[in-house]
């Protein structure tokens, strides 16, 4: 009996490598592509019929004038860094019938007197490490819309209203009832960058409508690979 079910237990091996070696030798034909996307990368590719399908790519032609703000990359330009373009870097398209889910308008936050609310303990001790990390790799206001990426135990989208240094009609993808840690460390990289651009380029963020930070991490990675022809002004 024992002898038998070490045969078994073989070939099962057996059988599992060969599978094994089939799937890599599989791998390049299902990967591959040949499909010309200008100023794109293919980052997720699905065989289709044809055996090349391209389902998503990154557009990582990045111009404009940046400043070094701490673990950020910081933007001013119009069409620079726009969110369409950055949520490209770690999303695959968005498909029919997405959407952000959130609770109503909610509160209102005024930036200058956020250590004054009473924001939810948990939210705020979790949401203030989150910010202290640099999990906020992506932050933008274009008019009043504003976005922003945020690196949890996944990537979560968050989109809010911001108007004279308040924010409003915040949600986040993470479904949670109230402030969550992500909405919480947003809160915390926003007030950073308004009073960045406050102290720092007083005359340039009044008479800009828009700003965009990316974290250097992510803009080293994607924006400043050596793989696409990036113009960039660093002040």
């Amino acid at each position: 009996m024992g002898q038998g079910w070490y045969g078994a237990i073989g070939k099962l091996a057996v059988a599992a490598l060969l599978i094994g070696a089939v799937l890599i030798w599989r791998a390049e034909a299902w990967l591959y592509v040949d499909v010309p996307l200008e100023h794109a990368d293919v980052i997720v590719v699905l065989g289709g019929e044809s055996g090349q399908r391209v389902i998503g790519a990154a557009d990582r032609n990045v111009r404009g004038t940046f400043y070094v703000f701490g673990s950020h990359m910081l933007t001013l330009d119009h069409g620079a860094l726009p969110y369409a373009q950055v949520r490209s870097w770690f999303f695959p398209p968005e498909a029919d019938g997405e959407f952000v889910t959130g609770h109503g308008p909610g509160p209102t936050y005024t930036l200058d007197f956020l250590d004054q609310m009473p924001l939810p303990g948990e939210a705020a001790g979790k949401g203030h490490a989150c910010y202290a990390e640099g999990r906020v790799v992506y932050l933008s206001v274009d008019g009043t819309q504003g976005h922003a990426i945020v690196q949890g135990t996944v990537l979560h989208e968050l989109t809010f209203t911001y108007t004279g240094g308040t924010v409003s009609a915040l949600t986040c993808t993470c479904y949670e009832t109230g402030l969550c840690k992500h909405s919480a460390a947003l809160l915390l990289q926003l007030r950073e960058t308004v009073d960045f651009l406050r102290e720092e380029h007083e005359e340039a963020f009044a008479a800009s409508d828009r700003f965009a930070a990316v974290s250097k991490r992510v803009f080293s990675h994607f924006a400043m690979d050596g793989s696409t022809g990036t113009c960039i002004t660093l002040t």
